[in-house]
C-alpha cells in the first residue's frame, strides 16, 4: 500500500488530496501522467483570473468567471470550471461546455487553445472575456482526471474541481472512496476538533467500527457517543478509529471527544443508532440486503441505514422507492450514496402524514412526473445534508415535490440542476401548513428555485442562479432572513409577497417591497452582485457556494444571530459577524 499527499495552494485555504492505491498509477491512461493542470489548483502559472464585466446593453450583471480550467495532454486545451463565469443579464453563465461567447473564462495555456468555461446568460449582453489560465504544473501519475465535475469521481482525478479541506480515500480506479473535512480548528489550544463522523449510524448493540477525523488528537482521547464510552483505537493527530457503544435504537446520539484535562468538542445528533436488522447490506436494488428489502422489513418509527462498506457505491433505482410508514432513512453522506433514478420515473416517494427523514444521500436522475426526485405527499418529511440534483420533470417539482397537506424541511442541502415547468427545484402545493428551508443552496434548477403556494420561512440560504425566478411567491406568505437571492432571471416574484425580517441580499428587489435598513437590495438597472464562487464542495459534504474576497455578504447578517453552524456544520460566525448566506466564511 503506498500513500501520497498532493497539496497545492488555493485562495485563502489549502486544498489536501490524499490517495491509497497500491498500483494506481496503471489504471491512469499513459496520458495521464502528463496531463498538465492550470488554474488555481497546481503549477506554477496564474491560471485564477476572473471573467470581465458584463456589459451595460440589457443591464448585464458583472460577474466572475469561472477558474480557469484543466489542459489537455498537449491536445486538448483547458476546460472552464462550471458555475458562474461571466454573467449577462439576469442569467449565469451554464456549466464548463463550448467556449467563450459571452462572459466566458478562457482556457488553460496547455494544449492547442482549449475551450472556455460556460457562456454568460442569454439576458443582456455578456460579459469580456475572462483571464487565461496558467501554465499548470504535471499533476503527478496516481491522478487522473477529465476536468469535468463527477460526484463519483473526485479529487482523485486530478483537475480544476477542488475540494476545501478534503481527505479522499480512492481505489484503483480513481473511484471516491470517501472524503471528509480534515481542517475544523480546535476552539483552543489543546483542544479537540471534529471534522467528520464515519459511518454515520451503527448497530443499537454496539460494536460498529467507525472513524472520526479532526484535529487535536492524543493517546488519552476518550469518545463518548449518548453519553456512553465507546472503545477508542487511537491513530494520529488527525484521525481516531473506535468501536460504538450501545444505545437505543432509533435514536440520534452527540458524539464528544475529549483530551486530558476536560478538554472537548461535540457533534450535535452526529450518530444514529438502528435496529441491528436495518441495515441495507449491497448496492442492488431489489432482494436481500437492499434498500428497498430494508426500507420494506422495517417497523414504523425505525432507523434504516447502509453497511459501510457500500460507501461510493450507486444504487440504481428501477422504480420508486415508496416509503410509507414513519422511517429515518440514514445515508452515508451525499457522496457517498447516491439513488440514480436511471431516468425511469421517480427516485423516492413519502405518503401518508408520516414522520419522515432523508439524510445523507443524493438523489439523482429522477424523470416523470411532479417530484421526479422526491415526492412528498401528506407526510411530515425533513431533507438533511443531501444533494438534490439532476432530475427532471415535464410537470412540477424536478427537485422535491410537496402537497396534500404535507410539511416540509430542507435543512444543510443542495438543490441543484432541476428542471421542470414550475418549482424546478422545489414546488410546495397546498393545502399544506408549511415548509422551512435553512442553511441550504438552491442553484441552477431550470424552471424556477421555490415555486410556493404555501406559508413558506427561509433562513441562511442562497438561492442563486436560477431559469425563471429564485422564489415565487403565489399565495402563501414567504419569510425571508439572511440569505442570499440573486442571480436568477427575477430573483422574487409573487402577488402575495414577502416578509423580511432582515439581512438578505436581494440582487434586484422589487420596488415598494418589504425590504428593510440591514437587507442590501439591487435594481434593475444597477442589480447587486453576490460575489460568489462557482458551486463546489467547501467543507462539506454537499456543493455550495463561497463568497469571494470583498463579497458584500461577508459579516453582513444579522449581529444577533441564532444560527450557530452554516450548510457545512461549520461555526457561524467564524470571526466577528455572520455572513449572509448558506456559507459562513471560515477566517
Amino acid at each position: 500500500m503506498r500513500t501520497q499527499l498532493y497539496l497545492a495552494p488555493r485562495p485563502g485555504h489549502w486544498l489536501f488530496t490524499l490517495c491509497l492505491t497500491a498500483s494506481l498509477a496503471a489504471a491512469c491512461s499513459d496520458d495521464d501522467s502528463t496531463k498538465k493542470r492550470g488554474g488555481e489548483d497546481a503549477g506554477t502559472g496564474d491560471g485564477s483570473s476572473n471573467g470581465g464585466e458584463g456589459g451595460s446593453a440589457g443591464n448585464s450583471a458583472a460577474g466572475a468567471g469561472a477558474s480557469a480550467g484543466v489542459g489537455g495532454a498537449g491536445a486538448q486545451g483547458g476546460v472552464g470550471g462550471s458555475g458562474t463565469a461571466g454573467v449577462g443579464g439576469a442569467s449565469v453563465g451554464g456549466s464548463a461546455g463550448a467556449g467563450g461567447s459571452s462572459g466566458s473564462s478562457a482556457g488553460g495555456a496547455s494544449g492547442s487553445g482549449g475551450t472556455g468555461g460556460g457562456s454568460g446568460g442569454a439576458a443582456g449582453s455578456g460579459g469580456g472575456t475572462g483571464g487565461a489560465g496558467g501554465t499548470g504544473g504535471t499533476v503527478p501519475a496516481l491522478f487522473c482526471g477529465d476536468g469535468l465535475l463527477d460526484l463519483t469521481k473526485e479529487e482523485c482525478d486530478g483537475d480544476a474541481e477542488g475540494r476545501a479541506g478534503a481527505t479522499v480515500t480512492c481505489d484503483t480506479s480513481c473511484k471516491l472512496k470517501s472524503w471528509c473535512n480534515i481542517a475544523p480548528t480546535p476552539a483552543s489550544a489543546g483542544a479537540p476538533a471534529i471534522g467528520c463522523v464515519f459511518p454515520q449510524a451503527g448497530r443499537a448493540s454496539g460494536g460498529t467500527y467507525a472513524t472520526i477525523s479532526g484535529a487535536g488528537f492524543n493517546a488519552n482521547t476518550t469518545v463518548r457517543i449518548g453519553g456512553a464510552a465507546a472503545t477508542v483505537l487511537f491513530t494520529s493527530a488527525t484521525q481516531l478509529t473506535f468501536f460504538a457503544p450501545a444505545g437505543t435504537a432509533n435514536t440520534w446520539a452527540d458524539v464528544v471527544v475529549e483530551n486530558t484535562g476536560g478538554l472537548s468538542a461535540t457533534r450535535t445528533n452526529a450518530f444514529a443508532f438502528h435496529e441491528d436488522a436495518n441495515v441495507a447490506m449491497n448496492s442492488n436494488d431489489t432482494g436481500t440486503g437492499s434498500l428497498r428489502a430494508t426500507i420494506a422489513a422495517a417497523s414504523s418509527g425505525d432507523f434504516v441505514t447502509l453497511d459501510r462498506f457500500v460507501a461510493g457505491q450507486q444504487i440504481n433505482v428501477g422504480a420508486s422507492l415508496l416509503v410509507n410508514k414513519p422511517l429515518t432513512i440514514v445515508g452515508l453522506g451525499a457522496g457517498r450514496t447516491v439513488l440514480d433514478g436511471g431516468g425511469s420515473g421517480g427516485v423516492i416517494g413519502f405518503q401518508n402524514n408520516n414522520l419522515n427523514e432523508l439524510f445523507g444521500v443524493t438523489v439523482t436522475n429522477g424523470e416523470g412526473g411532479s417530484g421526479a426526485g422526491v415526492s412528498n405527499r401528506g407526510g411530515r418529511l425533513t431533507v438533511t445534508e443531501c444533494a438534490i440534483v439532476g432530475n427532471t420533470t415535464s410537470g412540477e417539482g424536478g427537485g422535491i415535490y410537496s402537497d396534500v397537506g404535507g410539511y416540509l424541511i430542507v435543512q444543510r442541502s443542495t438543490i441543484s440542476g432541476n428542471t421542470g415547468n414550475a418549482g424546478a427545484g422545489i414546488r410546495l402545493v397546498g393545502p399544506t401548513p408549511q415548509a422551512t428551508v435553512i442553511n441550504s443552496t438552491i442553484s441552477g434548477n431550470t424552471g424556477a428555485g421555490i415555486f410556493s403556494d404555501i406559508p413558506l420561512t427561509v433562513r441562511g440560504s442562497t438561492i442563486v442562479g436560477n431559469s425563471a425566478a429564485g422564489i415565487v411567491a403565489r399565495s402563501g406568505v414567504c419569510t425571508i432572513s439572511g440569505s442570499v437571492v440573486a442571480l436568477n432571471t427575477t430573483d422574487v416574484t409573487g402577488v402575495s409577497g414577502f416578509v423580511s425580517q432582515g439581512y438578505n441580499l436581494i440582487g434586484v428587489a422589487p420596488v415598494g417591497g418589504p425590504w428593510g435598513s440591514s437587507d442590501k437590495t439591487g435594481t434593475s438597472g444597477s442589480p447587486l452582485a453576490p460575489m460568489l464562487g462557482a458551486l463546489a464542495l467547501n467543507f462539506g459534504l454537499t456543493q455550495t457556494h463561497l463568497p469571494l474576497s470583498g463579497s458584500p455578504v461577508l459579516d453582513a447578517g444579522d449581529p444577533v444571530s441564532t444560527l450557530t453552524e452554516d450548510q457545512a456544520r461549520m461555526p457561524r460566525p467564524s470571526a466577528g459577524i455572520v455572513d449572509i448566506g448558506s456559507v459562513e466564511l471560515q477566517q
